[in-house]
């Protein structure tokens, strides 16, 4: 035969009539010069039971490295009706089969030696197409009516149970089930290796030999392939295993809080939220030190009073207690806790007391005297005694009233009334209230 070129592949393909058990394909290929040989290189044989392409198994490849000679003969095993020489490799001028004789050598299923041994697994006889008799297969493992072994997932008598899970979806042993290796993941080792029971509640992996963190919400059990918690986690606990609690600093239910304010920026309690002994920075209380102090008390865990004396009743600064404007009066920075010092008073203390008797202090808030008296020279006006007496009075609460006559018509002292530069002429004492014409008597 010679395949017409031009087309993609080239095949022949042979119909042995009925279902052979093949063991190895023979045949001449076109003998006039080398360069038809290179026109093989690199074909396959192919297996079927049908005449579609879709069905067909290579059983053998060229590797088409090397030129062939005429006459070839390669192992090709299987059960098939139909034998498939194909080519579409285009080496020298097209893709072209010339092929001058072929031979299929193998045998038929009733056959029980040489390459045909489907017979072998039948308990007793096997039929012309090669399957087993009423007695059937002759191990556990095996497929009747043609005892092929079971296929991949399946084990036992006529291949009737399903396999467990093995790890690495490796297959089980076709006669006892058991498998190579490991279970896989959420499997346990039972007896005879099946690995055919789930893992039980609390453990999971490979051969069950991990425990779940405990920590899934609502105390279910955790997925039994990899300990995820599929219901999220505990408060305080971190998805997906909830094997670690929350950190960065935060706590709850899927650590989505944030720690209030504790003591020295330490962590709060991951399922809580509560500071460590509820100890707060200055500014914060309750145990989770996430509330501010109310208004009059500052520090840690608001345990501090504020003084009350910020100017227009403002509250004090939560953290550390001063006053975020003025003072009210008579009250100093920073807290405004401390009273003026002696001998000021009012507004930022910066207004000196008055004259006061034996001069004491005056109030700090009113700058009032408190004994109600003034020292001698001084009005006791709206009680600060920060006024002099008028020209022409002195003494306390100038009551007194100077006598007119010192010299250069000058103003009495206010204290004692006396006159600075002395008398006006006819006039003496230290008080200038004696003329000097008044007659003494002794």
């Amino acid at each position: 035969m010679h395949t017409t070129p031009g087309y993609t592949d080239a095949w022949l393909r042979i119909d042995l009539r009925k279902l052979y058990n093949i063991s190895s394909v023979k045949f001449w290929y076109r003998n006039d010069g080398l360069a038809k040989t290179k026109r093989i290189q690199g074909y396959n044989m192919r297996l079927s039971n049908t005449t579609q392409s879709n069905s067909q198994q290579i059983c053998f490849q060229d590797a088409g490295n090397k030129t062939l000679p005429s006459i070839i003969e390669n192992n090709c095993k299987g059960e098939a009706q139909y034998v498939w020489i194909y080519t579409n490799k285009s080496l020298t001028d097209g893709i072209v089969l010339e092929i001058c004789e072929v031979q299929v050598f193998g045998c038929s299923y009733q056959e029980s030696s040489g390459p045909c041994v489907r017979c072998n697994q039948c308990r007793n006889d096997c039929n012309d197409n090669g399957e087993c008799d009423e007695q059937g297969c002759m191990m556990n493992g095996y497929l009747p009516p043609f005892c092929k072994e079971c296929k991949d997932g399946h084990f036992g008598n006529d291949c009737d149970h399903l396999c467990g899970h093995c790890a690495n979806n490796v297959t089980c042993n076709s006669t006892t089930g058991s498998c190579p290796g490991n279970c896989a993941p959420g499997w346990k080792n039972t007896r005879g290796r099946k690995c055919n029971r789930e893992c039980e509640n609390g453990s999971f992996g490979l051969d069950c030999r991990y425990n779940c963190s405990g920590h899934c919400a609502e105390s279910k059990p955790c997925n039994k392939i990899n300990g995820t918690c599929e219901g999220g986690c505990e408060d305080g606990w971190i998805y997906p295993n909830c094997s670690k609690s929350c950190i960065d600093g935060s706590y709850g239910k899927n650590c989505s809080r944030h720690c209030g304010h504790c003591l020295n920026k330490v962590t709060c309690h991951h399922v809580t939220g509560y500071c460590p002994n509820e100890l707060c920075e200055p500014g914060y209380k309750e145990r989770g030190c996430n509330e501010e102090c109310e208004n009059g008390y500052f520090g840690n865990n608001c345990r501090e009073a504020c003084s009350g004396h910020c100017a227009g009743n403002v509250p004090c600064n939560k953290t550390d207690g001063t006053c975020p404007g003025v003072c009210a009066d008579g009250w100093m920075k920073p807290r405004c806790n401390e009273t003026c010092p002696n001998g000021f008073y009012g507004k930022n203390c910066n207004i000196p007391c008055g004259h006061c008797l034996n001069k004491t202090s005056c109030d700090h808030v009113t700058g009032h005297c408190p004994s109600g008296h003034c020292e001698a020279g001084y009005k006791f006006n709206e009680k600060k005694c920060d006024e002099e007496c008028d020209a022409g009075t002195f003494g306390y609460y100038c009551r007194g009233n100077c006598s007119g006559h010192c010299a250069g018509n000058m103003t009495c002292n206010k204290t004692d009334g006396t006159c600075p530069r002395g008398c006006a002429d006819g006039w003496r004492d230290s008080s200038c209230r004696e003329s000097k014409n008044e007659i003494r008597y002794l």
